[in-house]
Protein backbone atom coordinates (compact mmCIF):
# COMPACT_ATOMS: atom_id res chain seq x y z
CA UNK A 1 0.00 0.00 0.00
CA UNK A 2 2.63 2.73 0.80
CA UNK A 3 3.68 2.61 -3.26
CA UNK A 4 0.17 4.08 -3.12
CA UNK A 5 0.38 6.32 -0.79
CA UNK A 6 3.85 7.73 -2.02
CA UNK A 7 1.83 8.25 -5.63
CA UNK A 8 -0.78 10.51 -3.28
CA UNK A 9 2.21 12.59 -1.92
CA UNK A 10 4.12 12.90 -5.36
CA UNK A 11 1.06 13.94 -6.52
CA UNK A 12 0.56 16.33 -4.07
CA UNK A 13 3.72 18.07 -3.48
CA UNK A 14 3.64 18.09 -7.54
CA UNK A 15 0.53 20.79 -7.97
CA UNK A 16 3.29 22.93 -6.36
CA UNK A 17 6.37 22.09 -8.50
CA UNK A 18 7.20 23.97 -12.09
CA UNK A 19 6.64 21.86 -15.00
CA UNK A 20 5.72 18.87 -12.89
CA UNK A 21 4.12 15.52 -15.20
CA UNK A 22 3.81 12.03 -15.58
CA UNK A 23 5.87 10.05 -18.14
CA UNK A 24 5.20 6.70 -17.13
CA UNK A 25 2.77 5.36 -14.15
CA UNK A 26 6.02 5.04 -12.12
CA UNK A 27 8.30 8.04 -13.35
CA UNK A 28 7.39 11.88 -13.11
CA UNK A 29 9.40 14.87 -13.58
CA UNK A 30 9.46 18.48 -13.13
CA UNK A 31 12.33 21.57 -12.75
CA UNK A 32 14.08 21.04 -10.24
CA UNK A 33 13.23 22.91 -6.58
CA UNK A 34 16.96 22.33 -5.16
CA UNK A 35 19.34 24.00 -8.09
CA UNK A 36 15.95 25.36 -10.23
CA UNK A 37 17.21 23.57 -13.08
CA UNK A 38 18.64 25.01 -16.47
CA UNK A 39 18.53 28.87 -15.60
CA UNK A 40 18.63 28.91 -20.08
CA UNK A 41 15.78 26.72 -20.61
CA UNK A 42 12.87 27.29 -18.69
CA UNK A 43 11.29 23.86 -20.12
CA UNK A 44 14.32 21.83 -18.84
CA UNK A 45 12.57 19.14 -16.64
CA UNK A 46 15.17 17.18 -15.17
CA UNK A 47 14.29 16.53 -11.34
CA UNK A 48 12.98 12.83 -11.34
CA UNK A 49 10.34 10.61 -9.33
CA UNK A 50 11.30 7.20 -9.74
CA UNK A 51 10.17 4.09 -8.43
CA UNK A 52 11.83 0.88 -7.71
CA UNK A 53 10.79 -2.20 -5.73
CA UNK A 54 7.68 -0.50 -4.80
CA UNK A 55 9.36 2.29 -3.30
CA UNK A 56 10.08 6.02 -4.84
CA UNK A 57 13.38 7.89 -4.76
CA UNK A 58 14.45 11.30 -6.52
CA UNK A 59 16.95 12.68 -8.58
CA UNK A 60 18.49 15.37 -10.13
CA UNK A 61 19.82 14.97 -13.18
CA UNK A 62 21.54 18.59 -13.49
CA UNK A 63 22.99 19.25 -9.41
CA UNK A 64 23.05 15.60 -8.89
CA UNK A 65 20.58 15.62 -5.89
CA UNK A 66 19.25 12.32 -4.81
CA UNK A 67 17.34 10.87 -1.76
CA UNK A 68 14.35 8.40 -1.35
CA UNK A 69 10.85 10.37 -1.67
CA UNK A 70 9.58 10.32 2.09
CA UNK A 71 13.24 12.27 2.99
CA UNK A 72 12.79 14.73 -0.04
CA UNK A 73 8.63 15.35 1.74
CA UNK A 74 10.39 15.64 4.77
CA UNK A 75 12.97 18.38 3.53
CA UNK A 76 10.63 20.18 1.37
CA UNK A 77 7.19 19.92 2.12
CA UNK A 78 6.57 21.26 5.13
CA UNK A 79 3.04 20.53 6.31
CA UNK A 80 2.53 17.68 3.75
CA UNK A 81 5.21 15.54 5.46
CA UNK A 82 2.91 15.28 8.38
CA UNK A 83 0.42 14.34 6.26
CA UNK A 84 2.09 11.54 5.45
CA UNK A 85 3.57 10.48 8.57
CA UNK A 86 -0.15 9.91 9.32
CA UNK A 87 -0.90 8.34 6.49
CA UNK A 88 1.92 5.71 7.30
CA UNK A 89 0.52 5.25 11.15
CA UNK A 90 -2.27 4.32 9.38
CA UNK A 91 -1.10 1.77 7.36
CA UNK A 92 1.76 0.65 10.28
CA UNK A 93 -1.11 0.24 13.25
CA UNK A 94 -4.24 0.08 11.69
CA UNK A 95 -4.24 -3.03 9.69
CA UNK A 96 -7.24 -1.35 7.33
CA UNK A 97 -9.51 -0.77 10.69
CA UNK A 98 -11.00 2.03 10.66
CA UNK A 99 -11.63 2.29 14.80
CA UNK A 100 -8.06 2.15 14.85
CA UNK A 101 -7.33 5.05 12.65
CA UNK A 102 -9.70 7.33 14.53
CA UNK A 103 -8.16 6.80 17.39
CA UNK A 104 -4.41 7.67 15.95
CA UNK A 105 -6.16 10.64 14.37
CA UNK A 106 -7.21 11.67 18.02
CA UNK A 107 -4.30 11.89 18.89
CA UNK A 108 -2.58 13.52 16.37
CA UNK A 109 -5.15 15.95 15.23
CA UNK A 110 -5.78 19.39 16.86
CA UNK A 111 -7.83 19.90 19.43
CA UNK A 112 -8.83 24.01 19.44
CA UNK A 113 -12.44 25.05 20.67
CA UNK A 114 -14.65 26.20 18.08
CA UNK A 115 -17.40 28.61 18.96
CA UNK A 116 -20.25 26.88 19.75
CA UNK A 117 -23.36 28.67 20.38
CA UNK A 118 -25.84 28.14 23.67
CA UNK A 119 -28.94 27.74 22.33
CA UNK A 120 -29.63 25.02 19.38
CA UNK A 121 -31.41 26.56 16.29
CA UNK A 122 -34.93 25.59 16.78
CA UNK A 123 -36.32 23.64 14.42
CA UNK A 124 -33.18 22.32 13.39
CA UNK A 125 -30.52 19.14 14.59
CA UNK A 126 -27.02 19.86 14.71
CA UNK A 127 -25.21 17.36 12.15
CA UNK A 128 -23.10 16.11 14.60
CA UNK A 129 -26.49 15.06 16.50
CA UNK A 130 -27.72 12.89 13.83
CA UNK A 131 -27.61 9.58 12.95
CA UNK A 132 -24.12 8.41 11.35
CA UNK A 133 -26.20 6.92 9.05
CA UNK A 134 -28.40 10.17 8.23
CA UNK A 135 -28.42 11.32 4.18
CA UNK A 136 -27.64 14.89 5.43
CA UNK A 137 -24.59 13.62 7.85
CA UNK A 138 -23.61 11.56 5.08
CA UNK A 139 -23.30 14.45 2.71
CA UNK A 140 -21.09 16.61 5.03
CA UNK A 141 -18.49 13.75 5.68
CA UNK A 142 -18.51 13.50 2.02
CA UNK A 143 -17.81 17.26 1.56
CA UNK A 144 -14.86 16.34 4.09
CA UNK A 145 -16.13 18.97 6.12
CA UNK A 146 -13.78 19.00 8.80
CA UNK A 147 -15.70 17.62 12.05
CA UNK A 148 -14.87 19.96 14.13
CA UNK A 149 -17.39 22.30 12.45
CA UNK A 150 -20.06 19.73 12.82
CA UNK A 151 -21.46 21.50 15.89
CA UNK A 152 -21.81 25.05 13.97
CA UNK A 153 -23.77 22.87 11.14
CA UNK A 154 -27.65 22.54 11.24
CA UNK A 155 -29.98 20.23 9.55
CA UNK A 156 -33.68 20.93 8.62
CA UNK A 157 -37.04 19.27 7.15
CA UNK A 158 -38.40 22.41 6.51
CA UNK A 159 -36.24 25.57 6.22
CA UNK A 160 -39.28 28.10 5.81
CA UNK A 161 -40.37 26.83 9.10
CA UNK A 162 -36.60 26.92 10.90
CA UNK A 163 -36.48 30.58 8.99
CA UNK A 164 -39.77 31.51 10.71
CA UNK A 165 -39.05 29.93 14.35
CA UNK A 166 -35.47 31.50 14.69
CA UNK A 167 -35.49 34.67 12.54
CA UNK A 168 -39.53 35.45 12.30
CA UNK A 169 -39.08 35.78 8.41
CA UNK A 170 -40.54 33.46 5.93
CA UNK A 171 -40.97 33.19 1.73
CA UNK A 172 -38.40 30.27 1.97
CA UNK A 173 -38.83 26.95 -0.04
CA UNK A 174 -40.12 24.37 2.56
CA UNK A 175 -37.80 21.35 1.59
CA UNK A 176 -35.25 19.70 3.46
CA UNK A 177 -31.56 21.82 3.84
CA UNK A 178 -28.86 21.76 5.67
CA UNK A 179 -28.85 24.80 7.81
CA UNK A 180 -25.38 27.73 7.90
CA UNK A 181 -26.60 30.55 10.92
CA UNK A 182 -24.68 33.60 10.76
CA UNK A 183 -24.00 35.37 13.33
CA UNK A 184 -22.44 38.80 14.45
CA UNK A 185 -19.14 39.49 16.23
CA UNK A 186 -21.07 39.74 19.80
CA UNK A 187 -22.94 36.30 18.85
CA UNK A 188 -26.36 37.27 17.50
CA UNK A 189 -28.12 35.45 15.03
CA UNK A 190 -29.33 37.41 11.73
CA UNK A 191 -29.44 35.18 8.97
CA UNK A 192 -29.37 31.48 8.01
CA UNK A 193 -28.44 29.69 4.58
CA UNK A 194 -30.07 26.62 3.93
CA UNK A 195 -27.95 24.17 1.37
CA UNK A 196 -30.64 22.01 -0.56
CA UNK A 197 -29.52 17.89 -0.43
CA UNK A 198 -32.35 17.87 -3.56
CA UNK A 199 -30.07 17.86 -6.68
CA UNK A 200 -33.27 19.07 -8.46
CA UNK A 201 -33.89 21.82 -5.90
CA UNK A 202 -34.65 24.79 -8.00
CA UNK A 203 -32.30 27.24 -5.82
CA UNK A 204 -29.20 25.22 -4.50
CA UNK A 205 -28.57 28.28 -1.82
CA UNK A 206 -30.95 30.43 -0.31
CA UNK A 207 -30.41 32.91 2.70
CA UNK A 208 -33.03 34.47 4.92
CA UNK A 209 -31.60 36.80 7.02
CA UNK A 210 -33.97 38.94 9.82
CA UNK A 211 -35.30 42.17 8.01
CA UNK A 212 -34.69 44.52 11.48
CA UNK A 213 -31.31 43.94 11.42
CA UNK A 214 -28.81 45.83 9.14
CA UNK A 215 -25.36 43.72 8.94
CA UNK A 216 -23.31 43.11 6.63
CA UNK A 217 -23.69 39.66 5.30
CA UNK A 218 -20.36 38.13 6.40
CA UNK A 219 -20.48 34.55 7.69
CA UNK A 220 -17.80 33.45 10.39
CA UNK A 221 -17.77 36.99 12.21
CA UNK A 222 -18.29 35.54 15.56
CA UNK A 223 -15.12 33.01 15.37
CA UNK A 224 -12.78 36.14 13.30
CA UNK A 225 -10.03 37.37 15.62
CA UNK A 226 -8.96 40.33 13.49
CA UNK A 227 -5.75 40.69 15.51
CA UNK A 228 -4.12 37.94 13.42
CA UNK A 229 -4.19 36.92 9.65
CA UNK A 230 -7.61 36.08 8.02
CA UNK A 231 -9.11 34.98 5.42
CA UNK A 232 -12.37 35.90 3.55
CA UNK A 233 -13.96 33.47 1.06
CA UNK A 234 -16.80 33.07 -0.91
CA UNK A 235 -18.79 30.83 0.41
CA UNK A 236 -19.47 29.72 4.33
CA UNK A 237 -18.56 25.99 3.26
CA UNK A 238 -14.96 27.13 1.63
CA UNK A 239 -14.33 29.03 4.94
CA UNK A 240 -14.57 26.40 7.22
CA UNK A 241 -11.31 24.64 6.27
CA UNK A 242 -9.25 27.20 6.99
CA UNK A 243 -9.27 28.64 10.54
CA UNK A 244 -10.01 32.51 11.24
CA UNK A 245 -11.59 32.49 8.14
CA UNK A 246 -14.77 34.16 6.92
CA UNK A 247 -17.13 34.52 3.75
CA UNK A 248 -18.64 37.38 1.97
CA UNK A 249 -21.85 34.58 1.12
CA UNK A 250 -22.90 36.56 -1.82
CA UNK A 251 -22.62 39.74 -0.42
CA UNK A 252 -22.51 42.82 -2.26
CA UNK A 253 -20.78 45.02 0.35
CA UNK A 254 -18.24 47.62 -0.97
CA UNK A 255 -14.75 47.06 0.16
CA UNK A 256 -14.39 50.30 1.74
CA UNK A 257 -17.67 49.44 3.97
CA UNK A 258 -15.90 46.46 5.18
CA UNK A 259 -17.25 46.08 9.21
CA UNK A 260 -13.81 44.84 10.16
CA UNK A 261 -10.34 45.51 9.78
CA UNK A 262 -9.05 43.99 6.79
CA UNK A 263 -5.46 45.08 7.27
CA UNK A 264 -4.68 41.17 7.73
CA UNK A 265 -7.48 39.71 4.98
CA UNK A 266 -6.44 37.88 2.46
CA UNK A 267 -9.34 38.02 -0.12
CA UNK A 268 -9.49 34.09 -1.53
CA UNK A 269 -12.09 33.85 -4.65
CA UNK A 270 -12.91 30.82 -6.52
CA UNK A 271 -10.20 29.68 -9.24
CA UNK A 272 -12.14 30.46 -12.26
CA UNK A 273 -10.65 32.61 -14.76
CA UNK A 274 -12.93 32.50 -17.11
CA UNK A 275 -15.57 34.19 -14.85
CA UNK A 276 -15.97 37.87 -15.83
CA UNK A 277 -17.93 38.85 -12.67
CA UNK A 278 -14.93 37.17 -10.43
CA UNK A 279 -12.20 38.74 -12.68
CA UNK A 280 -14.06 42.37 -11.97
CA UNK A 281 -14.29 41.53 -8.40
CA UNK A 282 -11.04 40.33 -7.71
CA UNK A 283 -9.93 43.61 -9.89
CA UNK A 284 -11.77 45.53 -7.50
CA UNK A 285 -10.31 44.08 -4.43
CA UNK A 286 -6.91 45.26 -5.85
CA UNK A 287 -7.78 48.56 -6.55
CA UNK A 288 -8.90 48.95 -3.26
CA UNK A 289 -5.65 48.10 -1.57
CA UNK A 290 -6.20 44.50 -0.58
CA UNK A 291 -4.36 41.90 -0.74
CA UNK A 292 -5.61 38.67 -2.51
CA UNK A 293 -5.03 35.01 -3.68
CA UNK A 294 -4.45 34.67 -7.75
CA UNK A 295 -4.09 30.93 -8.16
CA UNK A 296 -1.27 29.61 -9.76
CA UNK A 297 -1.58 27.56 -13.02
CA UNK A 298 -1.22 24.43 -11.41
CA UNK A 299 -4.19 23.77 -9.69
CA UNK A 300 -7.21 22.81 -11.93
CA UNK A 301 -9.71 22.44 -8.40
CA UNK A 302 -12.51 25.46 -8.80
CA UNK A 303 -12.55 26.10 -4.96
CA UNK A 304 -10.74 25.13 -1.80
CA UNK A 305 -13.77 22.27 -1.02
CA UNK A 306 -12.74 20.56 -4.34
CA UNK A 307 -9.32 20.74 -3.64
CA UNK A 308 -9.42 18.93 -0.60
CA UNK A 309 -12.02 16.35 -1.96
CA UNK A 310 -9.20 16.16 -4.91
CA UNK A 311 -7.02 15.00 -2.04
CA UNK A 312 -5.56 18.02 -0.82
CA UNK A 313 -4.51 18.52 2.92
CA UNK A 314 -5.86 21.68 4.01
CA UNK A 315 -2.20 22.47 5.41
CA UNK A 316 -1.31 22.38 1.92
CA UNK A 317 -4.13 24.65 0.61
CA UNK A 318 -3.41 27.23 3.26
CA UNK A 319 0.29 27.22 2.27
CA UNK A 320 -0.60 27.13 -1.27
CA UNK A 321 -2.75 30.73 -1.01
CA UNK A 322 0.03 31.99 1.20
CA UNK A 323 2.24 31.89 -1.52
CA UNK A 324 -0.01 33.03 -3.76
CA UNK A 325 -0.90 36.25 -1.73
CA UNK A 326 -0.08 39.17 -3.94
CA UNK A 327 -1.64 43.12 -3.63
CA UNK A 328 -0.75 46.41 -5.54
CA UNK A 329 1.14 46.25 -8.93
CA UNK A 330 2.15 42.48 -8.39
CA UNK A 331 -1.55 41.58 -8.23
CA UNK A 332 -2.70 43.33 -11.71
CA UNK A 333 0.17 41.63 -12.67
CA UNK A 334 -0.68 37.78 -11.87
CA UNK A 335 -4.68 38.49 -12.44
CA UNK A 336 -3.64 39.77 -16.03
CA UNK A 337 -1.84 36.49 -16.75
CA UNK A 338 -4.47 34.49 -14.53
CA UNK A 339 -7.53 35.79 -16.15
CA UNK A 340 -8.94 33.85 -19.44
CA UNK A 341 -11.89 36.52 -20.39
Amino acid sequence: MSYFVEMKYINLVGARLEKFSWKRNNVAVCRCPICGDSKKNKNKTRFFFFEEKGKFFVKCHNCSYSTTFPKFLEQTGGVLYEDYRLETIKEKFTSGTTANYKEITKIVASNKPVFDTKNDLLCCTRICDLPDDHHAKKYIADRLIPEKHWRILYYTENFNEAAKKNLHESGGPRDERIVIPFYTADKKLFAIQGRALDPNAVSRYITIRDSEQDVAKIYGMERLDQTKKNYCFEGPIDSLFIDNSVALAGSSISFDRMPFDTSNTVFVYDNEPRNAEIVATIKDAIDAGLKVCIWPDTVTFKDVNDMHMGLMSIEWIQQMIDNNTHQGLAAHLKLSKWKRV
